[in-house]
């Protein structure tokens, strides 16, 4: 191995071996959907299920584990980014229609309001229970807004912590591989402790 560093007797990488194997089950995987008739191809998660399934294998080297290792960690974090993205989007759109509804709502109360005060007076009691009808409906707006808020608060939150696990595990595997030393990643902890 030219490439070797002057490492020793290192065993050489069986990455592209695996990388091979993973070819061939999407090639046997998208022939299978294709004889069915569908467009379905193989997805990040099953790649990723692929790699976590590599290096928990027994008899791969260290070197060749942390490197799938590596891998599905890093399709997790993508599915979980197009996931957060797509959770995010989802709750934007549910605050979007709810203010369409409630503004609907709220100019149908008013309506209804001015037909009343037309009718009865402004100081009537008629005129009071159709304005409570207003506020009740701009209540119901702002708590359905701050319910949805808290929702996409909660879910960046949890992101950020998942972010957080995951660099960690990133510092791991950069120990692992020699790539840093245990002083660097003792100081990468207290950052992620911050």
């Amino acid at each position: 191995l030219a490439g070797n560093g002057g490492k020793g007797s290192k065993e050489p990488s069986q990455m592209p071996v695996y990388e091979a194997e993973l070819a061939k089950k999407i090639e046997l995987f998208e022939k299978a959907a294709q004889a069915e008739g569908t467009l379905r191809q193989f997805s990040k998660t099953e790649e990723a299920a692929y790699w976590k399934e590599v290096s928990a294998r027994a008899g791969v080297s260290t070197e060749d584990k942390a490197r799938a290792e590596k891998k599905w960690r890093d399709l997790e974090r993508t599915l979980r980014a197009d996931s957060f993205t797509v959770e995010m989007a989802d709750i934007e759109q549910r605050k979007q229609e709810a203010q369409n509804n409630f503004s609907e709502r709220i100019r149908l109360a008013e309506q209804a309001h001015a037909k009343t005060v037309a009718m009865y007076g402004a100081e009537s009691k008629e005129a009071a229970a159709s304005y409570g009808k207003i506020l009740e409906e701009k209540r119901k707006l702002v708590q359905q807004q701050i319910q949805l808020e808290n929702i996409a608060i909660g879910r960046k939150r949890d992101k950020v912590l998942a972010d957080i696990e995951f660099e960690r595990q990133d510092a791991d595997y950069q120990l692992n591989m020699g790539l840093i030393t245990k002083q660097q990643l003792l100081v990468q902890e207290m950052q992620f402790q911050e």
